[in-house]
């Protein structure tokens, strides 16, 4: 993604002239969006983009589209009452638009405030939409009182970390499957499956949590 950002937007890189193989509608008129407006030609007026053929709608350019009006010309399906309303609403947009030849298009990363490619942002807009769950500091850290910790043989407390984590681990999958694949609550399965997945992350070199594992099955 970094690679593909610094090839359209760096005019200085070495590959900058290379070809893509990614969608090129990004300085399209109608297939991909309007940008002058900042929406979508799908979102902002689909009745209208249908009336227009897709072989001009893959290909027309803004700057084309712009000239002379051109996009009018491109209307060649049925003119009803929504792609009339929707033809006038995108007239209004562009009336006051500007183009400048000379000047070279910029690609813009909405996801950030500078308009700039990052990695962080990227990662990020794969959450949005998600549902936080507040809890997920307490987990992080494995919080406990002092007494449930002190309790525990000095061996041992190395790998009261790893077992809170675990069993968290399969409460939650034990609850998704309730959820989603209407699975009964059983408690026993999840405290086989506690053992289970314990054994496995014993394999992984989870040495302090090995003793926990073997003394609680024995």
């Amino acid at each position: 993604m970094h690679w593909l950002w610094f090839m359209k937007a760096d005019a200085l890189r070495p590959w900058a002239g290379l070809p893509v193989q990614i969608p090129s509608q990004a300085k399209a008129f109608f297939e991909m969006a309007v940008e002058i407006v900042g929406k979508r030609m799908a979102n902002l007026a689909p009745n209208l983009l249908r009336a227009i053929p897709k072989r001009v709608v893959k290909r027309r350019t803004v700057s084309q589209a712009l000239s002379n009006r051109c996009w009018v010309s491109d209307i060649q399906g049925a003119l009803t009452v929504q792609v009339l309303s929707e033809y006038l609403h995108i007239w209004e947009l562009l009336e006051g638009v500007v183009l400048h030849p000379n000047t070279p298009d910029t690609l813009i990363w909405r996801l950030s405030s500078s308009g700039c490619y990052s990695s962080k942002s990227a990662y990020e807009a794969m959450f949005i939409g998600t549902i936080k769950f507040s809890p997920w500091k307490r987990i992080w850290k494995t919080w406990a009182p002092a007494k449930a910790v002190s309790s525990l043989p000095k061996e041992l407390r190395k790998g009261f970390n790893s077992l809170v984590i675990l069993v968290t681990w399969e409460l939650w999958k034990h609850r998704n499957d309730c959820i989603f694949e209407n699975v009964r609550p059983d408690a026993r399965s999840v405290v086989q499956a506690v053992f289970d997945e314990g054994q496995i992350w014993c394999l992984a070199a989870a040495r302090a949590l090995q003793d926990l594992v073997l003394r609680a099955d024995s």
